[in-house]
């Protein structure tokens, strides 16, 4: 899943820039996204093998 979007958000980023010309403004907001998507799936994944240590603890 973030192997796609990863390359989604990069390949929108290279097209926006190229028509517009704000790489610099562009590729930050790239960062941001990129960001986003880890935090919210390492969150995701930290809540998870919390779960299932608690699961197995039983």
């Amino acid at each position: 899943m973030s192997v796609l979007g990863v390359q989604d958000i990069t390949q929108l980023g290279k097209v926006y820039a190229a028509n517009t010309f704000k790489f610099f403004e562009t590729y930050n907001v790239v960062a941001f996204f990129y960001l986003c998507l880890t935090v919210s799936l390492s969150l995701l994944v930290r809540a998870l093998e919390r779960r299932i240590k608690r699961e197995a603890s039983r």
